[in-house]
């Protein structure tokens, strides 16, 4: 039957022989050719060219067990590859050469999906099977349309992919016929157990509910309320209002079909904490003015109204300590700095997922960086270029009559016991830290504090 079939165009070159009439050429004018078994085509002058000659032309196939030509007329026989010849009748040598594919396609009369509707859920396989069922032996290939964005679909297989929520219609088409059916994509996981326990926030916060949810990525759960003083969307997260009370309700399903489980809890919106006060104490219970590592402090908190040891986090790199306590609205903590660094301490309030962080940095000092210093006229005064204090018997001599050792730490003086030997002549003598003599003469001292000792200091007293 003329022209019964899809001509398939490809780029080649054909190979054209020549006769003695050098002006004489003949031509595929469609390139190669494919026909499917079942088919037949008739070629006319419309498919073959000829130039410099009156001639007709006939048609071979060098591979007679692919196709046969009758007449004109192309009868494939099998599956396969192999080359029409186009000659002039009156001249052979003046011919040209294609290829010819030989399809065994079989085309799709009827098509339906096994099923209408498939239902996934990504939370679960995330995947379906849905094959197109078409008439025996047909080997036609389709195109597949549908959304990429929602899921992925193999013809060959039938295998669908759940890419994101959604649904879509999946449409197979074949050359005459076409099958469609509908996917709905979901991501569910419904709720097994669930609590939630009254709780407090800051005025003007945001946050999160801290709630328990098995399993913890279930999300058939929502939570409302009507409040004029808390605002809620549906997955827990809050914006805290003004000062006050609220009760937001809580719902979640624990299976397809079945009913909501309701219930509700309490939340209590106090006033925003915009500082805390804390700071590092000695053990007499003063303000430690200065650090010192491998010694016990004190760090002393005064807790918010409403909130106690337990809406309290502790952290630093530098600290060695134990438990925090409570007691009468203050919450301590006994430590020791482990290392002579700089430091920061961090305290924290928590309220369920909310935290508030609050920073305090501290200089750490190790016993060798005191100071050994003598006080006299009103100052705390370094010994001189040679180590040396001078002290003199006159009050007239612009000296001091006398002085009083003192151990000096970033400009403070220090706590810890200081104490004073005098190391003249070779014996070792504890006596108090001021020095009056009556004598004229060199006297040498040395220091300790606790364990520590420091260098001898010298001082000259004069008339």
């Amino acid at each position: 039957m003329k022209k019964a079939l899809m001509v398939v165009i490809l780029i080649v070159f054909s190979f054209v022989g020549f006769a003695c009439d050098k002006n004489a050429s003949i031509s595929f004018v469609h390139g190669n050719f494919s026909i499917n078994i079942g088919q037949t085509y008739t070629f006319d002058s419309d498919d073959v060219k000829i130039s410099g000659s009156k001639s007709d032309f006939q048609v071979f196939v060098k591979n007679t067990d692919i196709a046969e030509v009758q007449g004109k007329t192309l009868v494939p026989k099998k599956e396969g590859v192999t080359v029409l010849r186009f000659q002039l009748k009156k001249n052979a040598e003046i011919y040209c050469d294609v290829e010819l594919v030989v399809t065994n396609i079989i085309y799709a009369t009827n098509a339906v999906a096994e099923k209408d509707n498939i239902k996934i859920n990504l939370r679960e396989d995330s995947t379906a099977i849905n094959k197109i069922i078409t008439n025996v032996g047909c080997n036609e290939i389709p195109s597949v349309r549908y959304n990429s964005e929602i899921l992925t679909y193999d013809y060959q297989t039938g295998l669908i992919t759940g890419i994101s929520e959604g649904e879509t219609n999946v449409l197979v088409i074949f050359d005459g016929v076409y099958a469609s059916f509908k996917v709905v994509v979901i991501d569910i996981v419904y709720v097994t157990y669930m609590n939630v326990s009254d709780c407090t926030i800051f005025e003007g916060s945001s946050g999160k509910f801290d709630f328990s949810i098995v399993p913890y990525y279930a999300n058939t759960f929502f939570f409302s309320t009507d409040s004029d003083i808390l605002s809620v969307d549906k997955e827990g997260n809050y914006m805290a209002g003004s000062i006050g009370t609220a009760t937001v309700v809580y719902s979640y399903q624990k299976g397809e079909g079945q009913e909501y489980i309701v219930g509700s809890f309490e939340v209590k919106i106090t006033e925003a904490i915009d500082e805390l006060d804390f700071d590092v104490y000695e053990n007499d219970d003063s303000l430690a003015t200065y650090c010192l590592f491998d010694k016990t402090y004190r760090l002393k908190i005064t807790l918010p109204e409403g909130f106690g040891k337990d809406n309290l986090q502790f952290s630093s790199q530098n600290i060695n300590g134990g438990n925090i306590v409570e007691s009468d609205g203050i919450a301590y903590l006994d430590f020791t700095f482990v290392k002579k660094i700089k430091t920061t301490i961090k305290v924290s309030i928590i309220v369920g997922n909310l935290k508030l962080d609050f920073e305090k940095d501290y200089n750490v000092y190790s016993y060798d960086d005191i100071e050994i210093r003598a006080n006299y006229f009103g100052m705390d005064n370094a010994p001189d270029s040679d180590g040396k204090f001078t002290i003199s018997l006159s009050e007239s001599s612009g000296y001091p009559k006398y002085i009083v050792f003192v151990a000096v730490l970033a400009k403070n003086r220090v706590k810890e016991t200081l104490k004073v030997y005098n190391v003249t002549g070779g014996s070792s003598v504890l006596v108090g830290t001021k020095f009056q003599p009556d004598v004229v003469g060199e006297y040498t001292f040395e220091f300790e504090i606790g364990e520590y000792k420091y260098a001898s200091i010298k001082v000259v007293v004069t008339e």
